[in-house]
């Protein structure tokens, strides 16, 4: 495989659900170069270090934050929980992806596909709309 940088894991921390820390923990074990996002210097930043990723702090609702991390990356994960900002964090992502070059993004996110204390799967609630929105979302484009 040619060389096209480190890929870029956002969420790498993995507080919930560890996806970021076990897509690195994947490409590492491939003997592919990781550099690793996270939001603060901590144990699981120094985890993701001893295990050979390149670790960078930053956070995704900051451009500039998000431009240094991106640049030199050909391929980012983009992956980070449902919350307020996740819209904004994710057209920063595809808008300087683009910018600096980016080959592929994927994206992944989970709202929840079931109501709390509810048996029944998430057709028998919601609107259309909604029911769109709580589904499982893998995107990926090429730049």
């Amino acid at each position: 495989m040619a060389d096209n940088g480190p890929i870029l894991v956002t969420g790498a921390a993995g507080q919930l659900g560890a996806v970021g820390r076990t897509v690195c923990g994947l490409l590492l074990d491939r003997g592919l170069p990781v550099r690793a996002m996270v939001r603060r210097e901590d144990d699981r930043a120094a985890a993701l270090r001893a295990v050979g990723a390149e670790v960078v702090v930053g956070d995704l609702l900051e451009p500039a934050d998000v431009y240094r991390v991106v640049s030199g990356c050909r391929r980012v994960y983009f992956g980070m929980s449902v919350s307020a900002g996740y819209l904004e964090a994710t057209v920063t992502m595809a808008v300087v992806a683009r910018e600096v070059g980016v080959d592929a993004v994927v994206n992944m996110s989970l709202y929840r596909t079931r109501f709390p204390g509810h048996e029944r799967g998430m057709s028998e609630y919601g609107s259309r709309h909604d029911r769109r929105s709580w589904r499982h979302c893998a995107i990926a484009f090429q730049g």
